[in-house]
């Protein structure tokens, strides 16, 4: 990524009409691992149902669907995004 690249989504269904898949109600000070992830208290893991990148066009304004089969590199673990 680099700065100035636009990303967009769309909120997924979690299979109950939210988008919310995990709660993560803990103890204080505590952490939970949840698909290569760190989640702690309060915190939500929500389903992504499509990602939009930026095209590189003069307007900045035109967008299309990301296919992560395209350019995901297996050998790099997965970093938190927030």
């Amino acid at each position: 990524m680099s700065p100035g690249h636009h990303w967009l989504f769309k909120f997924g269904d979690a299979g109950d009409g939210t988008s919310c898949e995990k709660n993560f109600n803990l103890a204080c000070h505590s952490r939970e691992d949840y698909k290569s992830i760190l989640f702690y208290n309060g915190q939500q893991a929500l389903v992504v149902g499509r990602w939009l990148e930026e095209e590189e066009d003069v307007s900045g304004l035109t967008f299309e669907e990301w296919d992560p089969t395209q350019v995901v590199d297996a050998s790099q673990p997965p970093v938190v995004c927030s």
